[in-house]
């Protein structure tokens, strides 16, 4: 499993304990995605491929509820909740890094550091992509007002005889 799957496992973790609630998958999927470091990630993020491993090692549990909602069916809805060791977990990424040694930390680091680097340069060239035909449109458009002025201009001179008064002769 890769540090960027660790970090979702812990993300999870860390809004079901923020929350203090039982969630849904979709309500933790949403938390997940508005937070600012992993919305970057968010095409990335299956929750249905986390839920499982976290269920399987005891850290949360799954309960399912009848909904009681007014003028739709009763159905099953999954809820997941934090369990006893759910709480008390350190973390995947703490847990993955002691297990490995100080160069192997160091290297993993580094290669998730170029990793980081190499997403927000993708982001940084879309976005300048994207401000450079803003910049086109908006010269565009400068130039359409500057002409459509420069003609009522002209316009408003000749309605008051201010212009070409040689032309009327």
């Amino acid at each position: 499993m890769n540090i960027l799957s660790l970090e979702f496992l812990d993300k999870i973790i860390s809004i079901l304990k923020t929350q203090n609630k039982k969630l849904t998958a979709h309500e933790i999927t949403i938390l997940f995605t508005t937070d600012d470091f992993y919305f970057l990630y968010k095409k990335d993020f299956q929750i249905n491929n986390y839920l499982p491993i976290l269920i399987k090692d005891g850290l949360v549990k799954e309960n399912e509820e009848l909904s009681e909602i007014e003028g739709f069916p009763n159905s099953e809805i999954k809820y997941y909740s934090l369990t006893i060791n759910g709480l008390e977990f350190t973390g995947y990424v703490n847990k993955y890094y002691a297990e490995l040694s100080t160069e192997q930390q160091n290297k993993e680091i580094l290669e998730n550091q170029l990793s980081l680097n190499k997403s927000i340069m993708l982001t940084n060239a879309s976005v300048r992509s994207t401000n450079t035909w803003m910049l086109y449109l908006t010269l565009v458009i400068a130039f359409g007002t500057f002409v459509s002025a420069i003609y009522y201009l002209i316009e408003i001179l000749k309605f008051y005889n201010l212009f070409c008064a040689c032309s009327e002769k």
